[in-house]
């Protein structure tokens, strides 16, 4: 059996290999793709067995220290602990994926630090307000303006998921990793449409030509998610018995394209 650190750094290595790919929130990862990314970085020789599991379960169980495992939807999802950050989804360290410019995302949303932000025309940049100055501030948010946009969010859901950690985020300041996995995309995208409106109403405001608010985008990467889970499944079906096969269950409309595109 492996030492558990072995097992934690082949986890942080297969996680690695989606934040260096610029794929969108990278430290979340559907189980079946996280295995299937193990087994790509280890040439396929991983084995769960190699770290004292007999299932992937079992594996993923043995490194909570690691991981934070959500089981409410299928496949089920993990996310890397220690890639936690405020807000995760615009960390622009990869900034090809249209993220906000990060100077001009904290000069809207850095409301814990008490800091106040000015625009520096000499570097075109939002920074920190410098001792004296007498602005025009950015419109920094609120704790409560983050609550209301929290509510908001949740009100705008067709059907509101019954999940008790949802009612513990929204009343406290915790980041989106509180969010289960499922969510945690919409409610980026929602901040995300909520600052970029905020900035373009204080440029024109001020009568401040507008800089470009976003990264430009790139192409997304060849092997996206869709396609890693494809490939886990098609690997599956290839080791599954007839009896197994039998058990297994096609919606409909994929029958339906299959059978259309003969």
């Amino acid at each position: 059996m492996e030492h558990s650190s072995s097992a934690r750094e082949l986890i942080e290595r297969a996680f690695g290999q989606a934040k260096r790919s610029g794929k969108p929130e990278w430290w979340v990862m559907a189980i079946p793709v996280l295995k299937n990314r193990l087994l790509q970085i280890t040439g396929q020789t991983f084995k769960e067995s190699h770290f004292g599991a007999s299932t992937f379960r079992e594996f993923l169980l043995n490194n909570t220290d690691a991981l934070e495992i959500d089981n409410s939807f299928l496949p089920g999802a993990v996310t890397l602990k220690s890639a936690e950050r405020l807000p995760p989804s615009h960390d622009i360290s990869s900034p090809q994926r249209n993220r906000i410019r990060e100077d001009l995302w904290r000069a809207i949303l850095d409301y814990s630090s008490g800091n106040r932000y000015v625009w520096d025309t000499e570097s075109s940049a939002a920074i920190i307000a410098p001792e004296g100055s007498e602005g025009p501030f950015f419109p920094t948010i609120s704790p409560e303006t983050m609550t209301e946009w929290k509510t908001a969010f949740l009100g705008s859901m067709p059907q509101s998921p019954d999940d008790g950690r949802l009612k513990v985020w929204q009343t406290q300041s915790l980041p989106t990793n509180a969010l289960p996995p499922a969510l945690r995309s919409q409610w980026n995208r929602f901040v995300k449409q909520k600052v970029q409106s905020a900035l373009r109403e204080w440029f024109e405001s001020q009568r401040i030509p507008s800089p470009p608010l976003v990264h430009p985008a790139i192409p997304p990467e060849k092997h996206d998610e869709t396609a890693l889970f494809r490939e886990f499944l098609i690997k599956c079906i290839a080791q599954m018995s007839k009896e197994e096969l039998e058990k297994l269950s096609i919606p409909s409309s994929v029958a339906f394209r299959v059978n259309s595109s003969r």
